[in-house]
This record gives structure tokens, C-alpha cells and sequence, in this order.
């Protein structure tokens, strides 16, 4: 038989369950979270400040706004992401 004829069929099998099942409590509930989700130190939210904005404005100059792991290295505490962000949504000069 051809797909998608009538009378083929297709075999799914399903994963095997064979870890064993740990009760659920509030404190596994709270451990499990804690293992999956980002510490809040790592990149605490706060504003930004004056310095930070400044070496923002400097890395991007420096890099010609193209290579923003190495602009976020020249800001302290902030990712790439962070620093793609600020620069599009607020700081370049185009928008002032």
C-alpha cells in the first residue's frame, strides 16, 4: 500500500516511563524549580546607568555596531542581548 491509502497504517510507539516516581511535595516541587531556572544574580534587573549607557556608546562605535558579544563585554553586567536592546530601543542616535 501506498501513504495515504486506505488501510496503511503507521506503528507509534510511545517512550518508556521506566524512572521511578518521586512523591510529590512542596519541597521537591521548590528543588526542581530552583534546578531549572536562571540564579537572579546572574543578571539582576535594574536600571541602566550613565556608565554603563557611555560604554555602550564607545563599544558600539568601536565595533561599528556589528559585533555585540564583544560590545557586552565592555559593559558591565549585561549581555548582548541587553546591550542590542538598549542601543535599538533607546540610545541610537537615528531615534533621538
Amino acid at each position: 500500500d501506498k501513504p495515504g491509502k486506505k488501510g496503511y497504517k503507521l506503528k507509534m510507539t510511545k517512550p518508556s516511563k521506566k524512572k521511578a516516581v518521586k512523591e510529590r511535595t512542596i519541597e521537591n516541587e521548590t528543588e526542581t524549580e530552583q534546578e531549572t531556572q536562571a540564579p537572579h544574580t546572574a543578571y539582576p534587573s535594574k536600571k541602566w546607568s550613565t556608565e554603563q549607557d557611555a560604554a555602550l556608546r564607545i563599544a558600539v562605535e568601536h565595533y561599528q555596531g556589528k559585533n555585540w558579544k564583544a560590545i557586552a563585554e565592555a559593559v558591565p553586567g549585561r549581555t548582548h542581548v541587553h546591550c542590542l536592546q538598549r542601543w535599538k530601543k533607546v540610545l541610537q542616535p537615528a531615534l533621538v
